[in-house]
C-alpha cells in the first residue's frame, strides 16, 4: 500500500452472517488483558493486532512518552502566582525513563517564599472551564510514577478540583476534589504512586492531574521526573484506529536500530494510516472469530465517525492513534493528525502552533484512501449480515461519491486520478481554531493502477448491494471506468515482461504510460481485483516473481518494486494471495513459509511478539519518496494473515 510523504459508536446487538451470533460489547467479549503468548503463526499474528488495537483503551493515559498519541489529557494548564517571573520548564527527557522512551522533566525556582506553582492536565487543551471535561465514570485509581533529581523534592500530587479557586468566572469545573497525596518527598529513584478514587463523584473531570508545589517547601527549587501517568478507566468499546508502526526501541534488535531513519521515526511513531487499518478490518473478518469482527466493527466505527466530520464524504490518508478525534482548545470537535506531539513545555503544545505540529501530509485524500477505508465498511457489512439501512453501506456509498466527483476529470478520459494532496496556507492568528482554513486539498491529475483496481472492486461491489436501478447503473458505469485504466496498464506492459504499468504520468498537459518506476501492487492487486481475469493476467505475478524477488536468509520474498533490495512482507503476502486466486497454492505456501520464518526471526520480547514487520532485514527502498523500515507493521502482519487465511479484502471472499 501507498505511503505519504515523510516519511465513535457502543457495539448493539447485532447478527453474524455466517451463524445467528449476537455481539453485545467488546469489553464483555474481552474480559480481562489480553496476555502475550508465544503463538506462532496466523493466531500469534491476531493476538499481535489485538494487543495493539488496545494500547490505548486498556486505560485512559495523560503521559507515557512523547507523541505516542495516546493522551487524553494536556499539561497545559500552569499557573505561577507570587511572583511576576514565571519559571516552571516542563520537557521531555530520554535520561533514564521509567518506561518507553522519554520521561517529562519538570525544572522550577522560586523567586520567594510565596512563589506557588501549578502544573495541571487539562481536557479539553487549555480549558479553564470554558468547557465540560470528560466523564471518567467508572475509574478506580489514577498511578504514576515519580523520582527526583536529588531526593530533597518536596512535591503534591492531586486529582481533580479544578476551577474550584482558578477561574469562577467560567461556569464549568470539576465535580470532585481535590483529591491529593498531600506533600511528599521524592526517592531518587522510580517509585509508583497512586490516588484512590472510589467513592468520587467522576461524572466532569477537566483537570484529572495535577503537580503542585510553592517556595515554602522547595526554597532552593527543584527538579524531578514524571511518567506512565494513567487513570484505569477502559475505552475497550470505543471507535479506534491502531497506529500503524509499533516502534518500541527496547523491542527492535540492533539491525532494525541502525535502518531506523531518526528523522523519519517522528512522523511513524502515532500515525494510524488508513490503507494499513483496512488491512487490519479484513485480517480481523478472516479468522472467523465474533469477537474478532468485533473489533473490525470498531475500526469502521471510526471510519464513519471521520467521514461524517470531514463534511464532504471523504477521509484522509492518515490520522493520530489514541482518540480518533476530540475536542480542541476551541471546544470543537474535529479529528486528530499524527505527530502533533505532546510536547510538555509549558502551556504547550500552543493552539496557534498546531499547523506546524500536525503532520499536513496526513491531511491528503488519495483514491486509494477511499477505496480501501470503502473496501472496509463493506466487509464488515457483509459479515454483518448486509442490512440494507447499514451506517457501513452508506458511508462506502459516500466515498465512491467523493472519488465520482473528485477524481473523474482524468487525462485519458477513462478511469480515476490519485486524489487531493494537502497544501498548507501561510498561518494567519485570526484564523487560530480553524483549520478548514489552514490549508486546501489540491487535486492531482496523475492515475495509478492500483488506485484504479482498487476502485473497481468499490464501484463493483457498490453496484451489487444498489437497490436503486438509476444508482445502481452508476455504479456500474464507475467500475467500468476504472476497468478500462487497468486494462490500459496492461496493454502498455505487455511489452516489458506482461506486466502492469504504475499508471500514468501528467506534466504540461501531456501524460504517457509511467514506464520508469515498477512497483509490485499493480500487479498483485490488478490480479487480486478481478478475480475472472487471473488466468489471462497471471504472467503479471511471474513478471512479479522474477523481477521484484529478493533472496534473504529466510528464503525468497519480493519487494516494494524493482527498485528494492529486501523483502517487502506487506507485499510478499498480496503475492501469495494473488497465486491464491490463480490457483498456484504450492507457490503460495512457500511464501507464507517465508513470511512465518520472518515472524519467528524478527521476535523480540514485550508486546511486538506475533508481528511482521514492514522490511526485512533492513529498509525497503520504494522508488518512490518513502522507504519502508524493519519495525512491527499492522498491514504486513494483516496481509499475512490474510493470504494464510485464503480471503481477499478486495472482494470480501474467500480464495478458492
Amino acid at each position: 500500500m501507498e505511503r505519504f510523504n515523510s516519511t465513535v459508536v457502543r457495539l448493539s446487538h447485532s447478527i453474524i452472517a455466517c451463524g445467528a451470533v449476537v455481539i453485545t460489547s467488546l469489553a464483555i467479549l474481552l474480559g480481562s488483558t489480553i496476555v502475550v503468548s508465544a503463538a506462532p503463526g496466523a493466531e500469534g499474528a491476531l493476538e499481535y493486532l489485538r494487543r495493539e488495537m488496545d494500547v490505548f483503551s486498556s486505560r485512559m493515559i495523560l503521559y507515557d512518552d512523547e507523541a505516542s498519541g495516546g493522551e487524553r489529557y494536556y499539561p497545559s494548564g500552569a499557573l505561577e502566582l507570587g511572583t511576576e517571573t514565571p519559571t516552571l520548564v516542563v520537557e521531555h527527557s530520554t535520561v533514564n525513563p521509567a518506561r518507553g522512551r522519554t520521561c517529562l522533566k519538570v525544572v522550577w525556582k522560586p523567586t520567594g517564599e510565596d512563589h506557588t506553582v501549578q502544573l495541571y492536565w487539562q481536557f479539553p487543551e487549555h480549558n479553564w472551564g470554558k468547557f465540560p471535561g470528560r466523564d471518567l465514570t467508572g475509574a478506580d485509581t489514577l498511578s504514576f510514577r515519580a523520582r527526583g533529581e536529588t531526593g530533597e523534592e518536596l512535591a503534591e500530587f492531586v486529582f481533580g478540583g479544578f476551577n474550584k479557586e482558578q477561574r469562577p468566572d467560567m461556569p464549568f469545573r470539576d465535580s470532585c476534589g481535590p483529591v491529593t497525596t498531600k506533600p511528599m518527598q521524592l526517592s531518587r529513584d522510580w517509585a509508583e504512586y497512586s490516588i484512590d478514587l472510589r467513592g468520587q463523584d467522576l461524572s466532569n473531570i477537566i483537570g484529572a492531574f495535577c503537580w503542585t508545589t510553592s517556595g515554602r517547601f522547595n526554597p532552593k527549587g527543584c527538579t524531578f521526573y514524571l511518567d506512565e501517568i494513567a487513570i484505569d478507566k477502559k475505552l475497550l468499546d470505543e471507535p479506534r484506529l491502531v497506529r500503524s508502526f509499533r516502534i518500541e526501541r527496547s523491542e527492535l534488535s540492533p539491525i532494525a536500530l541502525a535502518a531506523l531513519d531518526p528523522a523519519v521515526e517522528p512522523f511513524l511513531l502515532n500515525a494510524c494510516h488508513v490503507s494499513d487499518n483496512a488491512a487490519m478490518v479484513g485480517a480481523l473478518c478472516s479468522s472467523g472469530s465474533q469477537t474478532d469482527v468485533a473489533r473490525a466493527r470498531l475500526i469502521c466505527d471510526a471510519f464513519v465517525q471521520l467521514i461524517k466530520t470531514a463534511g464532504d464524504g471523504h477521509i484522509a490518508d492518515a490520522y493520530c492513534c489514541g482518540a480518533v478525534q476530540d475536542k480542541d482548545w476551541t471546544g470543537v470537535v474535529r479529528p486528530r493528525f499524527p505527530y502533533r506531539a505532546n510536547r510538555g513545555e509549558k502551556g504547550m503544545p500552543n493552539p496557534h502552533d498546531a499547523p506546524r505540529l500536525e503532520d499536513g501530509s496526513a491531511k491528503g485524500a488519495m483514491a486509494s484512501t477511499q477505496a480501501w477505508a470503502g473496501l472496509a465498511l463493506l466487509n464488515i457489512w457483509q459479515a454483518l449480515g448486509s442490512p440494507d439501512d447499514s451506517q457501513y453501506l452508506a458511508s462506502a456509498k459516500s466515498l465512491g461519491r467523493w472519488v465520482s466527483a473528485n477524481c473523474s476529470e482524468a487525462p485519458l478520459g477513462f478511469g480515476f486520478t490519485g486524489g487531493g494532496l494537502w497544501e498548507a496556507k501561510p498561518f494567519d492568528p485570526k484564523d487560530a481554531g480553524k483549520p478548514e482554513k489552514w490549508g486546501v486539498l489540491v487535486p492531482v491529475k496523475w492515475q495509478v493502477t492500483q488506485h484504479n483496481a482498487l476502485l473497481y472492486s468499490l464501484f463493483l461491489r457498490l453496484a451489487m448491494a444498489e437497490k436503486d436501478v438509476d444508482a445502481k447503473a452508476t455504479w456500474i458505469r464507475l467500475a467500468d471506468s476504472a476497468s478500462r485504466f487497468v486494462d490500459w496498464a496492461f496493454e502498455q506492459g505487455k511489452t516489458d515482461g506482461g506486466r502492469f504499468v504504475a499508471g500514468s504520468s501528467f506534466f504540461e498537459g501531456k501524460f504517457w504510460p509511467n514506464m520508469l518506476q515498477r512497483p509490485l501492487d499493480a500487479n498483485t492487486l490488478s490480479v487480486l481485483a478481478f478475480p475472472s481475469k487471473a488466468d489471462p493476467w497471471s504472467g503479471a505475478l511471474d513478471w512479479v516473481m522474477e523481477k521484484c524477488g529478493a533472496d534473504e536468509d529466510v528464503g525468497r520474498g519480493y519487494g516494494y518494486s524493482t527498485a528494492s533490495q529486501d523483502i517487502w512482507p506487506e507485499g510478499s503476502g498480496q503475492v501469495a494471495a494473488a497465486l491464491l486466486s490463480c490457483g498456484k497454492s504450492k507457490q503460495s505456501a512457500l511464501i507464507i513459509d517465508v513470511l512465518e520464518t520472518i515472524q519467528n526471526r524478527t521476535q523480540a520480547a514485550g508486546d511486538s511478539k506475533g508481528s511482521i514487520p514492514a522490511a526485512y532485514p533492513k529498509e525497503v527502498l520504494t522508488d518512490f519518496d518513502w522507504k519502508y523500515y524493519p519495525v512491527p507493521h499492522i498491514a504486513a502482519t494483516s496481509w499475512y494473515i490474510m493470504a494464510k487465511n485464503r480471503y481477499n479484502p478486495l472482494t470480501g471472499r474467500r480464495l478458492q
